[in-house]
């Protein structure tokens, strides 16, 4: 998109697109995502209506469960929790400042770009992924920003920033793996118990130990100054909203049109011709940060694939998947000990390629 732009004699500045929160939205084509998430996600919604209708018929009870001792939580209980949890959320937000209805629109757009990232994590297996544009983005491309109240953008600003800062500590994705590691297992509770037990010790102890560093060594020392300068530029842009309340901008409207369309023509390819090459989370990922690191990673996983099949078939592909499972847990065993080796001195072990 950029190239085709320069090629037409035609340039967008970033301070055309107006005020962003998202980590990285400050052009033509990252902007584009913003379309590509609502369509993507309707298309997900879609492909689950039936399982969306099985859940709430089975919460109302008017349909019988079936297997729960494989279930982590009853899907009664699982449907129930989702709505007052949901409007817990809503209320809570209501009551730090959020307008009411407001609240129910920025619930909504966190749940859909979680949702979103969520696929494209787990599907594609990535695990570093961050969001090219930031759910307040979406929201502001088609309102104008004196709808949600100054109270109301300084709010939802700082929960977005908690949230989405960076996705590869996003609960819902881990959350999915563990469910499908545990498939086969026949005693499933106890696993949700132990999961419940070990994120509340490791919210308090990541906690207090962040304050403990933070406090004992400085957040400079620590190398944190990224935190502390994209925290402060969230306040930058709420005070920059608050004193000139923006408008949606005609070019973050094309340029959210333009994705949609992109996203809606991949998402059809792929659902109705099994021989379409593309699929739609490789455009949700292009212009986010991780592919600078993995990029090549992903070249080399689909170059191996592509002549495993191609060559050997599914026989060699079954004989070699050991081979390569056996390559990352080689990977993660050796990051791992290098982590308990930098205890006790100033190595370390770069994870993702540089």
């Amino acid at each position: 998109m950029i190239g085709l732009l320069s090629v037409l004699g035609i340039n967008i500045p970033a301070a055309a697109l107006g005020v962003t929160f998202g980590p990285v939205i400050s052009r033509p084509e990252e902007t584009q995502m913003i379309g590509a998430y609502l369509v993507f996600f309707v298309f997900l919604a879609w492909l689950a209506r039936f399982h969306f209708l099985d859940t709430i018929l089975k919460g109302f009870g008017a349909r019988k469960e079936e297997n729960l001792a494989v279930e982590w939580l009853s899907i009664r209980i699982s449907f129930w929790g989702f709505v007052l949890g949901g409007i817990g959320i809503v209320v809570w937000c209501h009551y730090f400042g959020i307008p009411f209805l407001f609240s129910f629109v920025v619930v909504g757009a966190f749940f859909l770009f979680t949702l979103v990232a969520t696929r494209v994590i787990c599907q594609g297996g990535i695990a570093y992924f961050t969001l090219t544009a930031a759910p307040i983005d979406g929201l502001m491309a088609f309102c104008n920003s004196g709808f949600f109240t100054n109270s109301g953008i300084l709010v939802a600003g700082v929960i977005q920033k908690v949230l989405f800062v960076d996705l590869r500590e996003s609960l819902m994705a881990s959350l999915l793996h563990t469910r499908k590691v545990t498939d086969k297992v026949s005693n499933n509770r106890r696993i949700f118990i132990s999961i419940a037990i070990v994120l509340i010790i490791g919210v308090v102890t990541s906690f207090l130990a962040m304050l403990a560093l933070c406090y004992k060594y400085g957040v400079r020392e620590l190398q944190f100054d990224w935190a502390t300068r994209t925290t402060v530029a969230v306040y930058d842009n709420i005070n920059s909203l608050v004193e000139s309340p923006q408008s949606p901008d005609k070019w973050v409207m094309v340029f959210t049109v333009v994705g949609a369309v992109v996203m809606l023509i991949l998402v059809i390819c792929y659902h109705r011709f099994y021989w379409w090459p593309i699929h739609p989370i490789g455009y949700l990922t292009a212009y986010s940060s991780a592919m600078w690191y993995l990029w090549f990673s992903f070249f080399v996983g689909w170059a191996c694939n592509a002549l495993c099949m191609r060559y050997g078939g599914v026989v060699l592909f079954k004989k070699m998947r050991n081979f390569f499972i056996g390559l990352i847990i080689g990977d993660f065993f050796m990051a791992g000990s290098w982590a308990i080796y930098g205890l006790f001195s100033y190595s370390s072990y770069l994870v993702l390629p540089d």
